[in-house]
């Protein structure tokens, strides 16, 4: 026995007795001088047996017990020698708690190399390594070990079972989960409240909530962790009212409710945007005191965005008493996903402040709102911080990074981002090719899509609704139709996306004819599809045609939203159709309870102004409810121009002046309008004007695709191969024209250098 120095003796020993206040009754029933030994033998080497003291085997358990509670492994670690020490190694009873306490204190390497060791293993024993298996995630080992003990002629017991159950409904194994519920009927262990509790919960895990509900029904004693499991099934199953209804049962058997229940009830309404049911489950989670228990609290802060309730999720976020990773990461995600991107950039920064580590979720969702918010530079920042925590190798936040740069129209910045990827995913292509579609590089979109085929990347719906908008953006027909063949090879399902992507790409092809029987084939369960096929109409003239498709979708039960209004009025103006124009646009509040927005007053303008409402358009200006913008006073000034009136033209080239001073269109629009009037010393005036301010109007640009080529031609470029040929042809035009008598009008036409 080896003894310390005296004065190292009474230094450990004096820190050993505050120790021993804390040891919170372990050793409860020993001496005070036991327990100071025993929390000795904890901190040194030294010996297990100090002042005529011996540690016996039950001392040991309840420090190894201890430690597990307080997961100090370091501490368990000592102790694991000191029995080795005094030749307790082979002691069965104490092995088993050594097992258990490196198992629940995550140290399962250590866990199963005592268990290996063990030289006679009981089913405690065995038990204790399948329950660490299963309580650290590692389902597939604990079947395995499950396996090895039954072929070791160990008769399991009813936590054997329960735990072996839990790992089926982790890894969501039905085929072994009934298998074992076969045995244990065998073995009689099937009515035990424990095991029927977790045949509950494996059943419900693995998508089987019938044979869930039918366990469920037989128990004779069901205790609340059944009830949760259930709940959770339910829950987790899309199974709204039926988990409402248990939770109802619940509360009427007598069985106290617990957070547990409560989150999994919330996480149901959440499913399904079922606010008003939410909102009573809140209620009862106030009345028991529940409604701050960390993961009732996560689950509403989940619970209401999903719900299109923001601010009640705000509400209870900023009451918790403790925010945790998953409610920060809900809180951040919902407010991005609800279009409230600067809130999610400020909860981020809170969350950094309050030193909570984000995990890639939270990372990503304030990504996607700097990309809402095109903020490129609290993106760059962002980008800063993942490179600073290593989250730049986390596909998930690579995509994200990619998808800001894009939308944020650095799409430089996105490709070399996705180029540097060390892994890419069919996100990751849909991210970059979506993003040159989305910044009018068209081309780049459709070679990217070749170059997935080329590594065998099958596309999906996502990457085919971004490279028809690449060909729609082209007017590339030939290659649009290649891009439809290849979606019905790929055999996907019809699907509103692909289907308004092809119809939008067939009108601006000038297809309209294949877009509307595109629209008569595809799915039209939303307003998606009938918004695009309206558009198509109103985008070729044909009013009529889109105002018949929107009346066509009202009886189906198809709501119109923002967008579709913008559509119909917009078809209105092109057949100056005043009145129903008028009608719609009163329709959009009184009957459907939409906000107008700036689109549709710029609409209202435009078929005010087309018809010569120029008075009335003017007025119409003047009472919208929010400062108008420069687009209003423009659409304007263009009827003027139309009509030929000045004085109103002025006025409103004046407005337009104030808020874009910069923008040529206005001041060549204005030239016009006094050009038309025969008011060239004015005329003069605006040339000077766009001088001084160095103010230059942008040339004209036109496209046209041939056999799979795109020829782009600006005014004035004369570098095509083929200009020679291509002015000829316009040469031989125009006299055709002149013999069939037709006559420009002239007079608003002026060069600008």
């Amino acid at each position: 026995m080896k003894k310390p120095p005296c004065t190292v003796y009474r230094f450990v020993t004096s820190r050993l007795r505050l120790l021993t206040n804390n040891l919170d009754g372990i050793c409860v029933g020993y001496s005070r001088a036991a327990a100071t030994a025993c929390a000795f033998a904890i901190e040194t080497e030294y010996t297990t047996e100090h002042g005529g003291v011996c540690i016996d085997a039950h001392t040991y358990v309840r420090l190894l017990n201890n430690c597990i509670s307080k997961k100090n492994v370091s501490g368990g670690n000592t102790i694991h020698a000191q029995i080795i020490k005094n030749g307790l190694q082979n002691h069965a009873y104490l092995l088993t708690n050594i097992v258990n306490m490196y198992a629940k204190c995550g140290r399962l390497f250590d866990a199963r190399q005592a268990f290996d060791e063990m030289p006679e293993k009981t089913v405690v024993s065995w038990n204790a390594m399948i329950s660490g298996y299963t309580q650290q995630g590692y389902g597939k080992k604990a079947l395995d070990l499950f396996s090895q003990m039954q072929k070791a002629d160990m008769k399991p017991s009813e936590f054997s079972f329960g735990s072996v159950l839990r790992s089926c409904a982790s890894v969501q194994a039905q085929e072994q989960g009934n298998q074992v519920h076969a045995q244990a009927l065998k073995l009689g262990f099937s009515s035990d409240t424990f095991v029927a509790g977790a045949l509950v919960d494996m059943y419900a895990k693995c998508g089987n909530i019938e044979d869930a509900r039918q366990m469920f029904d037989t128990m004779a004693v069901r205790d609340v962790v059944s009830w949760n499991a259930l709940i959770a099934g339910y829950a987790q199953n899309g199974h709204v009212q039926e988990a409402l209804e248990v939770y109802r049962d619940m509360q009427k058997s007598n069985v106290k409710l617990t957070q547990f229940a409560i989150s999994s009830v919330l996480q149901a309404c959440a499913g399904v945007a079922a606010l008003e049911q939410g909102k009573q489950v809140h209620a009862q989670a106030v009345k028991t005191g529940l409604e701050l228990e960390m993961f009732v609290a996560s689950a509403l802060v989940d619970m209401y965005p999903k719900c299109d309730s923001i601010k009640d999720a705000l509400k209870v976020f900023e009451t918790m008493p403790e925010r945790d990773v998953v409610s920060w990461t809900a809180m951040i995600v919902g407010c991005a996903q609800n279009g409230c991107s600067a809130e999610s950039l400020k909860l981020f920064c809170q969350m950094r402040e309050a030193r909570v580590k984000p995990n890639q979720f939270p990372i990503a969702s304030v990504l996607s709102g700097c990309a809402n918010l095109e903020a490129q530079e609290q993106g760059k920042q962002i980008h800063s911080y993942i490179i600073k925590t290593g989250f730049n190798s986390d596909i998930f936040v690579g995509n994200a990074l990619v998808d800001m740069y894009a939308k944020c129209k650095s799409i430089g910045d996105a490709r070399k981002l996705f180029e540097g990827m060390l892994e890419q995913d069919i996100v990751s292509w849909n991210a970059i090719i979506a993003g040159y579609a989305q910044n009018d590089h068209g081309e780049e979109a459709l070679k990217l899509l070749h170059k997935m085929q080329w590594i065998n990347l099958k596309p999906d719906i996502y990457t085919f609704g971004s490279v028809l908008r690449a060909c729609a953006s082209l007017a590339a027909l030939e290659r649009g139709q290649k891009v439809h063949t290849l979606v019905i090879k790929s055999n996907i399902t019809p699907e509103p996306v692909v289907g308004c992507a092809l119809v939008d790409m067939y009108a601006k092809c000038g297809s309209l004819e294949i877009a509307r029987k595109v629209f008569n084939i595809y799915p039209k369960e939303d307003v998606v599809p009938w918004n695009a096929m309206i558009a198509a109409y109103a985008q070729h003239g044909c009013g009529n045609e889109a105002i018949q498709i929107f009346e066509e979708m009202q009886p189906l039960g198809i709501k119109p939203n923002e967008i579709t209004f913008v559509s119909v009025l917009f078809a209105c103006s092109h057949i100056g159709s005043v009145v129903k124009g008028r009608n719609f646009f009163k329709s959009m509040t009184e009957d459907h309870g939409i906000t107008p927005e700036i689109e549709h007053y710029v609409c209202m303008v435009d078929l005010l102004g087309r018809s010569g409402h120029l008075d009335e358009a003017e007025a119409f200006i003047n009472s919208i409810p929010f400062k108008p913008n420069a687009l209003l006073w423009k659409t304007l000034l263009g009827a003027c121009n139309v009509h030929c009136n000045v004085d109103i033209g002025i006025r409103a080239a004046g407005f337009a002046l104030r808020l874009e001073p910069d923008d040529h269109a206005t001041y060549v629009s204005l030239s016009n309008l006094y050009a038309a009037a025969n008011r060239w010393e004015n005329v003069a005036n605006v040339r000077k004007m766009m001088r001084e301010r160095k103010v230059k109007k942008e040339p004209g640009c036109s496209w046209v695709e041939v056999k799979n080529s795109v020829h782009t031609f600006i005014k004035g470029d004369r570098s095509h191969p083929k200009t020679a040929e291509i002015y000829s042809l316009l040469h031989a035009l125009h006299v055709e024209m002149k013999k069939r008598g037709y006559v420009p009008d002239t007079r608003c036409v002026l060069t600008f250098a």
